[in-house]
């Protein structure tokens, strides 16, 4: 028997780290009738069989994501490009509500900052919180780097966001003798081409990995109670909430609401509000219909 972690998974075969270096395996045959899916990040048991190796046991995890497929991370990293592509701010949004649920911490790393330094500050503001570090970089030119390299160092980092903002540009940053692919934008579209194939973990240091992952620009649409959402979107929030003249207050369309008010006297950002009523109309209507 020998223990590891998956640190990769293409045509299935799963690629595991182990005390006798890396190591291809298929999963256990009754892994499927028993729901069982293994994923990039898994600690798990490996079994000879026949000089092939077989996964028998994954081990418990403290936390999955759907997209990108990966388990037991830390820190999701998510990367907005000040502009080439134009940011998806309710995406990023989404992937800081969906890292805060899964107990993972966020970081929002403001790349091509050479284009426009003004618009990364601004942007940065938008998303800095008590809860969300938040650093500015050029990955083109190496500025921001070397601080989120050690804000990443000893823990394992998903990252995530749209094509093309640079979440390759700066994996190869960490491990430049991988050379992993990067693309530009489509001419026609100013869309994100897909230049990663593969969800993989990388180490760049002990204990310490990067996961590159395929870029998206859609998130699923999870079903989550928007009683939940309201009291996770923001911990800001609720200094305000308690100044709502009702309770359970979604902030949307009620009077007398703490968060609104403080929205209007720019004590809140206006910009994070409008994004969090778009989200929480949404996942209204998605707890509504739950059951159809």
């Amino acid at each position: 028997m020998l223990s590891g972690r998956i640190y990769k998974l293409l045509a299935g075969t799963y690629y595991v780290d182990t005390a006798e270096g890396g190591i291809a395996a298929k999963a256990k045959g009754s892994f499927r009738s028993d729901g069982i899916e293994p994923r990039v990040g898994d600690s798990v048991v490996l079994q000879e069989e026949r000089g092939s190796y077989r996964i028998c046991e994954v081990m418990p995890r403290r936390n999955q994501l759907i997209r990108p497929p990966v388990a037991n991370i830390d820190i999701m990293v998510i990367v907005l490009a000040v502009r080439k592509p134009e940011p998806d701010l309710l995406l990023a949004e989404k992937l800081i509500f969906s890292a805060r649920q899964n107990g993972i911490a966020p970081i929002a790393v403001i790349n091509k900052s050479e284009l426009d330094e003004e618009a990364a500050q601004r942007l940065r503001a938008q998303f800095e919180q008590p809860d969300i570090r938040c650093i500015t970089v050029s990955c083109r030119e190496g500025r921001g780097m070397p601080q989120l390299k050690s804000m990443l160092t000893g823990y394992t980092s998903c990252f995530a966001g749209q094509s093309a903002v640079g979440k390759s540009s700066i994996a190869s940053y960490f491990l430049p003798e991988l050379r992993l692919q990067t693309g530009g934008l489509s001419r026609k579209t100013d869309r994100g081409r897909h230049t990663t194939r593969c969800c993989e973990l990388f180490r760049f240091a002990p204990d310490s990995y990067i996961a590159d992952t395929p870029g998206f620009s859609l998130f699923e649409d999870e079903i989550i109670d928007p009683a939940v959402f309201v009291s996770s979107f923001d911990p800001g929030y609720a200094a305000y909430a308690s100044e709502c003249r009702f309770r359970g207050c979604s902030h949307t369309s009620e009077p007398d609401c703490g968060v609104k008010a403080a929205v209007e006297s720019g004590k809140l950002s206006k910009e994070r509000y409008e994004r969090y009523c778009k989200l929480y109309n949404q996942i209204k209507i998605n707890w509504r219909n739950r059951y159809d």
